[in-house]
């Protein structure tokens, strides 16, 4: 079954279970959280019942006593703020590692109760939706993490695709570009009965789980229509006065929003570096995307996001190291490297492109990058080509099929 597939965050998740009484299991609806958290758990509780919820609010210390065998599963715990307090005092008395694994479909960072109670008590752990190599079942692709802690590039590129495997991975990049990553989504054929899915799943994440973090009294269909605008306008620069044009949503409201869609998993946000300060959008899953797009994407910025999705799984459940995200603009915007990546050891631009050889402007915009950035690198990624080509000491262009699969 889709949902059942061996997911690449196991190995942190049981380094953080080593040392940390509670874990954090967190992420965007319908990721895999729950099957995830119950294959780890022995017991299990979920404040989706009422009576379990009630059961928690009423008396959150006889709850807590009566969990079960540890590990114990919380899930949906964010609906329950009043237990945290409860939860601090009880692993300030049971410091045993590895005892309480919590859901939630919200960043518990972003509610005051859990951030006030269980900082420094809590790991966490971000579970995102399936990477390619999680649907295909490879180990997860760490060839990206490579280019930038090793400065000898060449034996990290040595070889090609053979034809056969070149298709095979093609195809399954066409596929998550149709279907993206969710589990239980992107295996559904029948494209109605996927559609309907979507819209009960965006309709809980605007219409509940937005109110948890951000209590706003816009109506619904403002909502709607102001995250559409967003996904018209993915991985471009936000444009406050014009998204207030189209949705009526002021600037401040705005604001406030994008955390609370970040907060909930829809949305992530890019800063921007370069000529300008700001921030672009990205949202989590590619499906969802399209759900909300309700018109034809652009394949170049489809493909760019379909690699910034797949490319950062390997950061992400990497243990112990410190990353970021980010836009680069240069030259009044004309120079444009999609996202870039930063760690200790450097920094990565990232552009993903449909033909197989770079423009002038791709290559100028990787060149603005370099010279911006100390101990930087640029990765040129075409699709469909099976060889790898060194362009200069600093710029690399790459098959998706190789730095998305190896």
């Amino acid at each position: 079954m889709p949902h059942l597939r061996a997911r690449h965050g196991l190995g942190l998740f049981q380094n953080l279970s080593s040392f940390s009484p509670i874990v954090g299991v967190f992420g965007h609806r319908q990721v895999g959280k729950t099957t995830f958290a119950e294959k780890q758990g022995k017991s299990y509780r979920t404040f989706d019942s009422k009576s379990v919820r009630e059961s928690a609010e009423h008396d959150p210390e006889q709850f807590i006593a009566d969990l079960g065998p540890m590990p114990a599963v919380i899930d949906e715990c964010q609906m329950v703020p009043e237990l945290f307090s409860e939860l601090k005092e009880y692993v300030r008395t049971h410091k045993k590692p590895g005892q309480l694994i919590l859901t939630g479909s919200v960043r518990f960072s972003s509610r005051r109760a859990i951030r006030e109670s269980l900082t420094g008590r809590l790991a966490s752990l971000e579970l995102l939706p399936f990477c390619l190599t999680e649907i295909v079942g490879l180990p997860r692709a760490r060839l990206v993490l490579k280019l930038i802690q090793d400065s000898r590039l060449s034996p990290l590129l040595e070889g090609e695709l053979t034809s056969q495997e070149l298709k095979r991975r093609t195809r399954a990049i066409d596929d998550y570009l149709t279907c993206g990553g969710l589990p239980g989504l992107f295996a559904m054929r029948n494209p109605r009965l996927r559609a309907e899915k979507l819209r009960d799943q965006v309709d809980l994440i605007l219409g509940r789980d937005l109110q948890l973090v951000h209590s706003t009294t816009l109506p619904f269909l403002q909502i709607g229509e102001f995250v559409r605008e967003l996904s018209r306008g993915e991985l471009m620069p936000l444009r406050s006065s014009t998204l207030r044009k189209l949705t009526r949503v002021t600037e401040g409201t705005q604001k406030k929003l994008l955390e609370a869609l970040e907060a909930v998993f829809m949305v992530r946000l890019l800063p921007i570096e370069g000529y300008r300060r700001g921030i672009s959008v990205i949202f989590e899953d590619q499906l969802e995307r399209a759900y909300l797009l309700q018109e034809k994407a652009d394949p170049e910025l489809s493909f760019e996001a379909l690699v910034w999705r797949n490319m950062r799984a390997s950061f992400n459940y990497e243990t112990g190291l410190h990353w970021e995200t980010f836009q680069f603009l240069e030259k009044a915007g004309r120079r444009r490297v999609p996202f870039a990546f930063r760690t200790p050891e450097g920094s990565l631009a990232v552009l993903p492109i449909l033909d197989s050889t770079p423009s002038l402007e791709t290559l100028r915009s990787a060149r603005e990058f370099l010279a911006r950035y100390n101990r930087s690198l640029a990765l040129i990624v075409t699709r469909g080509q099976a060889g790898t080509e060194i362009m200069d000491s600093r710029i690399l262009k790459v098959p998706a099929e190789r730095i998305l699969f190896e």
